[in-house]
């Protein structure tokens, strides 16, 4: 497959490492604005990109992984150029162009995929299976945690340069660990109610939210929370769902 990578850091060069373990014969492009990313690939069998690639070309696939404020509006280029879109997650720190991408997509009939790979994870299928046959009966409440210290997420990153410290590029713990929100709308279906309380902290230089709790109201009276920080020095994910006989 051809395929165009946007976005060097941790997550791109992770997809990058994938691609080539699966076949030697795909065709990798990447581009960063960030040229010092680029310069440890070149080793790689890997064609570095410009810009405007994603508007000239048509891929098999063009992967986002910059920071969520520009999610939508590469994907809405790539489609343009008849490529299908794979998207880290989030999608975005809003739903501005959102109805534009839909839109595309379907009069293109291409495919957009968002990169919530826990609806992959084995634990969890077997989870949601537990949950659609009611094997231990009524389902009443679940709980989902995730805690990290930033830090450690991206051991080749400076965490200080991490979209996550920053809300302006669509930072904070509730986008970047959207993936309990996902799976547990993946497992229950969509809340009946949501809502939420979070902190910023002084204990990393960030502005935006780094402790969250979230409580959601599932159908069936199904009660749920979730937390999640990025301040937490011991890494911690978790799922405890409460049945009438388990």
């Amino acid at each position: 497959m051809k395929i165009l990578i946007l976005g060097c850091g941790s997550i791109g060069q992770r997809h990058i490492e994938n691609l080539q373990n699966i076949s030697n014969n795909n065709l990798i492009e990447v581009f960063d604005k960030d040229q010092s990313k680029l310069k440890n690939l070149k080793t790689k069998n890997i064609k570095i990109a410009k810009e405007e690639s994603i508007d000239s070309n048509t891929y098999d696939c063009v992967i986002i992984c910059t920071p969520p404020t520009t999610h939508v509006s590469l994907a809405i280029r790539a489609l343009k150029a008849n490529s299908n879109v794979f998207i880290e997650k989030p999608l975005s720190n809003n739903l501005e162009k959102f109805d534009d991408l839909i839109k595309i997509k379907n009069e293109k009939n291409l495919l957009v995929f968002v990169g919530y790979s826990f609806r992959f994870n084995k634990g969890l299928n077997y989870i949601k299976n537990i949950v659609a046959t009611k094997e231990f009966g009524k389902i009443l409440h679940a709980s989902a945690y995730f805690g990290q210290y930033l830090p450690d997420w991206r051991p080749n990153q400076d965490f200080k340069e991490s979209y996550t410290l920053k809300k302006e590029m669509g930072g904070g713990i509730i986008l970047d660990s959207s993936h309990e929100l996902d799976y547990l709308t993946w497992i229950f279906g969509k809340p009946e109610s949501i809502q939420a309380n979070f902190v910023l902290t002084d204990i990393l230089p960030s502005n935006s939210e780094a402790v969250c709790d979230v409580t959601l109201k599932f159908p069936q009276n199904i009660l749920s929370t979730i937390h999640m920080d990025f301040v937490r020095r011991k890494y911690k994910r978790t799922l405890e769902i409460l049945t009438e006989n388990a």
